[in-house]
C-alpha cells in the first residue's frame, strides 16, 4: 500500500537534491548514510548507531529528528508495520554555514586541522533545506500512510557520538576517492543548473542556486574578492554557452555577457557575489524564454535575429528576404508556419513591446520613442500601439510610468 505516494515523495526529495534512503534492516548502519563523512575520519559506525541501538524497535507513527555533532541534520521514521523499511532523509543543513563556523565546529568535534579543507568541501555539497517545507512534505506523506494526524509525533533525538575521532589522521589520509566523489557531485549539480538555464526554467535554477553558499566559490587565490570575480567570470561563460544551447542567438548572448562582465569587475565586496550570481542565472533564463529560436529553421532564426538586432532598420518582408538571399514568398510562408504570425505582425509586436518598455522606464518624448522603434510617423505609431496595447502611448505611460522611490 501507498507505494505510489512513497515513489512521489522520494522523487520530489531527490529533485530538491535532498539525500533520502529507503533502508532494509541490514542496510541501517552503512557508511553511505552520511555521504562519507565518518568514513573520511576512519569512523566505522554510521550516524544511526549513535542515536538508536535498534532502529526497528523505534515507536511507529513517529518522526525522529537528529542534529549530529558536525551540524548535519537528519530525520527518519519507520514505514507501516510489516514492511521492515526505514526512511531516512539527510544529511542537510538548514542554512549555509560560513567558513568561520565550520572551523569552530571542527574544533568542537575534535576534527584534526588536516581535514578542515575537506570538511569545507563537504558542507558545500550539502543541500540547504527550509525545514518548514520539508516537515510539511513529510507530514503530508505520513498522514496518508498512517491515516492519522501527525501532531505531536515528532521526536528530537540527541547524538551520543564521541567528542574526538577514533584515529588521528595525516594529510595523506584525507586524500583519495572521497575528494573525487565530492568533485563529481559538484559538477553534476552545476550541470543540472546549466541544463535548467538552457531550458529557461527560472524557478528551478533559482531553487538550486539557493543551495549555494559563499563556500561554493572554491578558493583558488589568496585574494577572496579576486577569487570570487574569477568564479563569476567562469560562470558567466558557462551560462552564455547554456543559453546558446537553449537556442538564443549569439547577438543577444554577447550583449548580456558583456554587461555582466562589466558588473563582475565593478564588484567591490565579497558579499555581493551571491546577489550577482542570482541575477546572472535569472537573466540568462529569461533570455532563453524570450529569445530562443531552437525550434525554428535556420532562415527563420536569422530573420528573427535581424529583427531583434535593430528595430530602427527597414524590416519589411522584402528587405529581410533580400538580406537572407531567399525569396519573399518562401520566407513569408516559412516564417508564418513556424512562428504562427506574419513577418509584419512579428515586427510590429516587437516594436510596440520595446516602445512600452521605453515609455515606462524613460522620460523620452513619444515621438522620440517612436523613432527608436523604427516608426517615425507618430500618428501611425500611436494607432499601432493602441491596437496591441489597448490604449494610447500617453495613457500607457501615465498608468505604467516607473518612478523612483
Amino acid at each position: 500500500m501507498h507505494e505510489a505516494e512513497l515513489r512521489f515523495m522520494l522523487t520530489a526529495l531527490k529533485k530538491c537534491h535532498v539525500p533520502v534512503y529507503l533502508l532494509q534492516e541490514k542496510e541501517l548502519f552503512g557508511g553511505r548514510l552520511d555521504m562519507g563523512l565518518r568514513a573520511l575520519m576512519q569512523l566505522e559506525e554510521s550516524i544511526l548507531a549513535h542515536c538508536v541501538k535498534e532502529p526497528f524497535a523505534l515507536e511507529e507513527q513517529h518522526v525522529y529528528t537528529l542534529c549530529d555533532r558536525f551540524g548535519c541534520r537528519y530525520l527518519f521514521f519507520l514505514l507501516p508495520r510489516g514492511q521492515k523499511r526505514l526512511l531516512l532523509v539527510g544529511p542537510y543543513v538548514n542554512r549555509a554555514p560560513e567558513r568561520e563556523e565550520i572551523l569552530e565546529k571542527c574544533e568542537r568535534a575534535g576534527i584534526p586541522a588536516v581535514l578542515t579543507v575537506q570538511i569545507e568541501k563537504y558542507f558545500t555539497s550539502l543541500p540547504v533545506v527550509v525545514e518548514e517545507y520539508l516537515f510539511s512534505m513529510i507530514d503530508t506523506f505520513c498522514e496518508q500512510i498512517w491515516q492519522k494526524k501527525t501532531d505531536g509525533c515528532i521526536v528530537a533525538l540527541e547524538s551520543r557520538e564521541r567528542e574526538a575521532p577514533a584515529v588521528i589522521l595525516t594529510r595523506e589520509d584525507a586524500r583519495g576517492d572521497w575528494n573525487m566523489q565530492l568533485l563529481e557531485q559538484r559538477y553534476d549539480f552545476e550541470n543540472e543548473m546549466l541544463l535548467a538555464v538552457s531550458r529557461g526554467q527560472i524557478h528551478k535554477a533559482r531553487a538550486m542556486l539557493n543551495m549555494f553558499s559563499s563556500l561554493s566559490f572554491e578558493k583558488r587565490l589568496s585574494d577572496p574578492l579576486r577569487n570570487l570575480k574569477n568564479y563569476c567570470i567562469i560562470m558567466n561563460t558557462l551560462l552564455r554557452k547554456a543559453a546558446e544551447g537553449g537556442g538564443v542567438h549569439p547577438l543577444f548572448l554577447d550583449r548580456m555577457s558583456s554587461s555582466f562582465a562589466g558588473k563582475i569587475e565593478q564588484m567591490d565586496a565579497v558579499n555581493a557575489g551571491n546577489a550577482l550570481m542570482s541575477e546572472m542565472f535569472e537573466s540568462y533564463c529569461r533570455l532563453v524564454r524570450q529569445h530562443h529560436t531552437r525550434d525554428y529553421s535556420p532562415p527563420v532564426q536569422k530573420a528573427v535575429a535581424l529583427i531583434e538586432s535593430d528595430l530602427t532598420q527597414e524590416l519589411t518582408l522584402h528587405a529581410l528576404a533580400e538580406s537572407l538571399s531567399i525569396s519573399r514568398s518562401y520566407l513569408s510562408s516559412l516564417f508564418r508556419k513556424e512562428t504562427g504570425v506574419t513577418v509584419t505582425d512579428y515586427v510590429n509586436r516587437r516594436r510596440v513591446d520595446y516602445a512600452a518598455l521605453l515609455l515606462s522606464t524613460t522620460q523620452l518624448q513619444v515621438q522620440t520613442v517612436a523613432q527608436h522603434c523604427g516608426m517615425p510617423d507618430v500618428q501611425y505609431f500611436s494607432k499601432l500601439f493602441k491596437k496591441f496595447k489597448g490604449e494610447t502611448p500617453h495613457h500607457f505611460r501615465k498608468n505604467n510610468q516607473k518612478t523612483e522611490a
